[in-house]
């Protein structure tokens, strides 16, 4: 029996090393550059500027989250938009050329068989970098936040109606829509308050991103006016910043200035266009 042990040593010590080694190896799928089956990304208009009685609107492309299905991907974006999906980073976490949030594009791509959400996401990266040229890094940064909260009476919302009874909204003959902006005005059919603060940030023009700490989650009605020529309320000493008052008075919410530390993807270089399909 003594005579048996060093072949078992032996033996254990090389199915252990080799193991090891496997171990160690890339799976086959990781030493290969993920990519869709095929892509195309067209631009599309971001939105539609129209004028009735002397006022000026705008109709905003609806925005359309990335929808994943067996054998594709889909997504109606801002191209910060789909930085945002490939790298999972939140709004105030990608920083990059202003007109980053402004350009719309329509995203499709054939999936590969049996292909799951994290490695489609990965192949949306190598897209993005092939079509447009992005080229990035992480970054930690102290960034200027407004966090939305509920006002000392609490806020006074109204829940959306449910989908099926909800009517686009149309205001002097224009084109009807779900939300609605224009000078002294904004509203909405039905809005999730994370989804309310790129719309504040824009029309009072301010300087950091505005994040949904009220707690609430669900979608609401949101019917807002304010007269942004005599407006007070500022909090960058601007006039349009009448939002920000009319959240307070008509919706219950207020706007708290706060700087919190955050891992941003940086965008070092990007094209506008992206190659042709």
């Amino acid at each position: 029996m003594q005579s048996w042990r060093p072949l078992a040593l032996l033996l254990f010590i090389s199915s252990t090393s080799t193991a090891s080694a496997w171990s160690q190896s890339p799976s086959p799928i990781h030493q290969r550059k993920l990519t869709f089956d095929a892509v195309s990304i067209r631009q599309i208009e971001a939105f539609t500027r129209y004028g009735t009685g002397g006022t000026t609107g705008y109709l905003f492309t609806q925005h359309k989250p990335c929808v994943y299905s067996e054998d594709k991907v889909l997504c109606q974006l801002s191209l910060e938009e789909l930085v945002r999906e490939a790298y999972q980073r939140k709004r105030y976490e990608v920083t990059g050329p202003e007109w980053l949030a402004k350009d719309v594009f329509v995203f499709q791509a054939v999936l590969p068989d049996k292909t799951n959400k994290d490695d489609a996401r990965l192949m949306m990266r190598a897209a993005l970098e092939d079509r447009f040229g992005l080229r990035s890094h992480l970054q930690s940064k102290r960034i200027k936040t407004y966090l939305l909260v509920a006002g000392p009476s609490g806020p006074h919302l109204v829940p959306a109606d449910p989908p099926e009874r909800q009517k686009k909204i149309v205001v002097n003959g224009g084109p009807a829509s779900f939300v609605r902006s224009s000078s002294g005005t904004f509203a909405a059919v039905a809005i999730r308050l994370d989804d309310l603060g790129p719309w504040i940030e824009r029309s009072a023009g301010l300087d950091g991103p505005v994040l949904n700490r009220t707690g609430l989650d669900g979608q609401y009605k949101i019917d807002l006016h304010w007269d942004p020529i005599n407006d007070t309320d500022s909090l960058r000493g601007e006039n349009d910043t009448g939002i920000v008052t009319a959240l307070k008075a008509q919706a219950g919410l207020v706007l708290n200035k706060e700087e919190v530390p955050v891992d941003v993807l940086v965008v070092d270089a990007v094209s506008r266009t992206p190659t042709p399909n």
